[in-house]
């Protein structure tokens, strides 16, 4: 309230009084209740002399011009909004603030932008998946991991000789092996997780069970026709064939023997032997291991007399003659023999011819 000067501002003391001390009176004094005094006193004005910021941020406080404390002002900047509703201040970021991110590097199709972009305050990336090949993704606490995994890059055949190999070679990742044709009567089919090689020589069972099989004109594997009962196979010669007959096939066989000054049998020419023979000589007795699974079905010599020159033809006698142990009948017999049987000279020679 204001108090004016002329003697009629208070008819009576008012409650409670006042006591100015007008020896002390001076400009800007104030006053005050005290209650000592009981009563209003006038005193010197306290005044604020200094404002201080609290904190370590940036102070908004400004230097003080005479009584005046200055406050700087807040000014808004970049992205930021100030709302002022008379008893505080807002301070607000903008979502369209130009905070942003970019990709570095030039794009192209086989590499992919992390950053998608911003929604709001919202700064979005792409997620790293593996869509398909020889990649793994992962992370830990500060990094994320991209590794490698082995790719199978090459095949090999393992096999030793002259074998064929399936591996045939690679096209990006593509491992290329080579089909598995069939050849002149041979197939080669697939049969689910396999391939089926199977040889098809045209063969029908049970008609052709036990059958002799030969080679045609065209190198393909047959069964060769069959002969009736009793019947012989025959060679028509070397690549001409076989036949069968009715006629029953011999064999031959001679072997070259010696005599001594006696007449008596001394050898039999080792290099006359043939190869089915294995002789035996004791004596005058010759006995022949064979191989070749019958009897002898005639037995002549043909001795050389020296004093005609000339070979001449014997047969075995009853006192020197062939024959065959009992159960051996196929596979060995025994020739007696003297150089006299055989049409030679003492000291000769003969040849024995057998007909099997």
């Amino acid at each position: 309230m204001s108090i004016n000067s002329a003697g009629s501002v208070f008819a009576n003391q008012p409650i409670p009084a006042f006591k100015i001390t007008s020896a002390e009176l001076v400009d800007d004094q104030l006053l005050v209740y005290d209650t000592t005094e009981q009563a209003f006193v006038n005193t010197i004005r306290g005044s604020i002399t200094t404002l201080t910021s609290l904190g370590s941020g940036t102070s908004l406080v400004a230097p003080k011009v005479d009584n005046d404390l200055q406050i700087k002002s807040l000014k808004e900047g970049t992205g930021i909004t100030l709302t002022d509703d008379g008893t505080s201040i807002t301070i607000d970021s903008d979502p369209s603030n130009v905070i942003t991110g970019s990709n570095l590097g030039a794009g192209g199709s086989d590499r992919g932008p992390p950053f998608a972009g911003k929604v709001g305050f919202d700064l979005q990336f792409r997620t790293l998946r593996v869509v398909a090949g020889h990649i793994t993704v992962g992370f830990d606490a500060n990094n994320i991991l991209i590794a490698t995994q082995s790719e199978i890059n090459t095949s090999s055949s393992v096999g030793t000789g002259s074998a064929a190999s399936v591996v045939y070679g690679k096209t990006g990742e593509n491992l290329e092996f080579r089909g598995i044709l069939g050849g002149q009567q041979i197939s080669a089919v697939n049969s689910d997780t396999d391939v089926l090689v199977s040889t098809d020589f045209g063969f029908t069972m049970p008609v052709d069970q036990y059958k002799l099989v030969q080679i045609d004109n065209a190198g393909e594997i047959i069964a060769a026709p069959e002969g009736a009962a009793g019947e012989v196979l025959h060679s028509n010669g070397p690549g001409a064939g076989v036949y069968w007959s009715d006629q029953s096939l011999s064999i031959s066989k001679t072997i070259r023997i010696e005599f001594d000054g006696t007449g008596n049998l001394s050898l039999v020419d080792p290099a006359s032997k043939p190869a089915e023979f294995i002789c035996m000589v004791a004596g005058n007795k010759i006995t022949i291991s064979h191989t070749l699974g019958t009897w002898p079905k005639s037995v002549s010599y043909f001795g050389w007399d020296s004093t005609i020159s000339a070979w001449k033809y014997r047969e075995p006698t009853g006192t020197y003659q062939v024959t065959i142990p009992m159960g051996m009948s196929n596979t060995q017999f025994e020739i007696n023999v003297i150089a006299a049987v055989t049409g030679s000279n003492i000291n000769g020679q003969a040849y024995v011819n057998m007909v099997f």
